[in-house]
């Protein structure tokens, strides 16, 4: 059984060019563990009057030497939402990629990068405590922990909709009845007050599906990176 996030089986066959898998067809999905959305975060190298994402469009077209935007990884999720929101509302955007969120969070804080795009968990605290601002959610609708921040598609930029998640998988041909029964199992966990209450308090949600469900969200998040990749001219890495 293999846990992992969910671009690992969507993203991941559009931006490397050789896999050892085939993520549609070697796996099967069994349960959902939680959903997130990202986050775009602004800290305090960006001016403390910008505070919606026209305003910051507007202060990165007008500095385009710090219209710099951070990302934990090349090819990322977070990476992508950024190459796309560069694309769809005409303004050049720089990406910064670091070594993972930590590195990022750090200059974030720090001042040493204005935005970046970050997975809500890792933000979450440092925004309620007012130390970073959130200008905008992927998620296709308001994010519970940040229901006053819009979604980048309630500000009309279409196309950037998506949460990323935790799911748990086996190997192709696992025999169905096992299949649901772990099904059933973790998600019986997952609907307890206690497990709820640990998921939201992280910024998450709870992802309750079956494994039918689960398959079709997998081949739908396929469908929509790929998409991503080719609209944005990321070049697959190896």
């Amino acid at each position: 059984i293999y846990g992992c996030p969910s671009t690992v089986m969507t993203l991941h066959p559009h931006v490397f060019k050789k896999l050892p898998y085939d993520t549609l067809t070697d796996f099967v999905p069994i349960v959902g563990v939680c959903s997130y959305t990202a986050v775009f975060t602004a800290g305090p190298g960006l001016p403390a009057s910008v505070r919606t994402v026209d305003e910051y469009l507007k202060w990165a077209k007008a500095n385009p030497n710090q219209a710099n935007y951070g990302v934990p990884a090349t090819g990322s999720s977070l990476h992508l939402a950024g190459a796309m929101l560069s694309r769809q509302s005409g303004v050049e955007m720089q990406t910064v990629a670091y070594r993972g969120g930590a590195p990022l969070l750090n200059d974030l804080r720090g001042g040493q990068i204005p935005v970046s795009f970050n997975v809500v968990s890792e933000v979450l605290p440092h925004i309620r405590a007012g130390a970073l601002r959130a200008l905008a959610v992927s998620a296709p609708t308001r994010w519970k922990a940040l229901p006053d921040t819009p979604t980048l598609t309630e500000l009309g930029y279409k196309d950037l909709a998506f949460v990323d998640w935790l799911a748990w998988y086996g190997p192709a041909g696992l025999p169905d009845a096992k299949v649901q029964a772990l099904n059933g199992a973790v998600n019986e966990v997952l609907r307890t007050a206690a497990m709820q209450d640990v998921i939201e308090r992280n910024g998450l949600a709870p992802l309750i599906v079956s494994p039918a469900e689960l398959a079709k969200q997998v081949r739908d998040n396929h469908a929509f990176w790929q998409r991503v990749v080719k609209a944005t001219g990321f070049t697959p890495e190896d």
